[in-house]
């Protein structure tokens, strides 16, 4: 029996065909093979942003549109995309990988939290995050693991993430550079780390 669901939300081809493989209707689907799609301009606003990072990874990264493109105009940076899509059972299509950018099987959560296991924090001098579970909330995650650096694309409607996370890093040691900008269906914002990094706030 089909069991229907009337959330919307976004999601990609490939777990599109998944929802509908387990029979399950969801209204208001919003399928997107990149939910964030990079203008000129933005990759210069972005370039120049991230010229003092030498490591940049991109959180949720996909089919790889954004940080593919990020790669190609920055040969000199390295670039890692990570997303959970890239499990080997998933079957998903590994962007392709350029001399400056990789990509693997990862996640935020688990990357964040290494040393609860003793293992070390992998960081980046830059963060860039343009997708949240719907629901979500990575803001803590992401500035854990940035030296420098985090770059929020998030979508204007609240398809991805939740309300707080557009109200960006500043609880978290970061400080917004400049005035946050639009882009398509997109708000893009800048965030520089505060000396002394994560306040002392619990949230």
């Amino acid at each position: 029996m089909e069991q229907i669901q009337e959330q919307e939300y976004l999601t990609t081809p490939f777990e599109a065909k998944r929802i509908k493989d387990r029979g399950l209707i969801k209204k208001g689907l919003i399928v997107m093979e990149n939910f964030f799609i990079p203008m000129v301009d933005d990759l210069d606003k972005l370039s120049n942003f991230i010229k003092d990072c030498g490591t940049i990874v991109d959180i949720g990264s996909g089919y790889g549109l954004l940080v593919s493109s990020l790669a190609k105009l920055n040969i000199n940076k390295k670039f890692l995309g990570i997303d959970t899509l890239y499990w080997k059972q998933n079957s998903f299509p590994i962007p392709k990988e350029l001399p400056n950018l990789k990509f693997e099987f990862n996640g935020v959560e688990a990357m964040a939290n290494q040393d609860r296991f003793g293992k070390e924090i992998r960081k980046f001098d830059c963060v860039i995050c343009s997708w949240m579970p719907q629901g979500s909330d990575w803001r803590k995650e992401l500035a854990k693991i940035s030296n420098k650096k985090v770059i929020l694309i998030l979508s204007e409607n609240f398809n991805t993430g939740i309300a707080e996370t557009y109200c960006g890093l500043g609880k978290f040691g970061f400080e917004l550079i400049g005035k946050a900008f639009r882009s398509s269906d997109s708000i893009i914002q800048l965030w520089d780390k505060q000396k002394g990094g994560l306040n002392s706030s619990k949230d």
